[in-house]
């Protein structure tokens, strides 16, 4: 069984992020939790997790106590990669770089100019436009 723990401890860290106060985590056996004060001067709440972050959250747990929210939505937004398949990318290894094709950017496959594919890193690519 694929343990919860790194994936409630990322959430833990991305609700906490630019706040001082501490976060609650509760492990039970079959799942983890985290509680963590939040404060909002609109109506809109925004958290931001990784993909490997959001893969271990289940669908619909993500709930907000004590703020006056009418309504809360719990989606995965498309990963902004995504939107860069098929296009050409830069690989860069060494003192080289190279264009390739984002062919899935789930795992970063990617296709040379020989019509190799293979997986890069995130780290190796550079892009013609801006990262989030």
């Amino acid at each position: 069984m694929k343990s919860a723990l790194p994936a409630v401890l990322s959430v833990a860290s991305a609700l906490a992020l630019g706040s001082a106060q501490a976060a609650d985590l509760r492990i039970y056996p079959s799942f983890s939790e985290v509680r963590q004060p939040v404060s909002s001067t609109t109506t809109t709440l925004s958290v931001n997790l990784p993909q490997d972050t959001w893969e271990s959250i289940l669908a619909g747990s993500l709930d907000l106590d004590g703020l006056a929210f009418t309504q809360a939505i719990q989606k995965q937004e498309p990963n902004w990669l995504a939107t860069l398949e098929g296009k050409t990318v830069y690989l860069k290894r060494g003192d080289t770089t190279e264009p390739v094709t984002l062919v899935r950017a789930r795992d970063l496959l990617v296709k040379d100019a020989q019509g190799r594919f293979f997986n890069a890193r995130y780290e190796e690519l550079q892009f013609d436009v801006l990262p989030p």
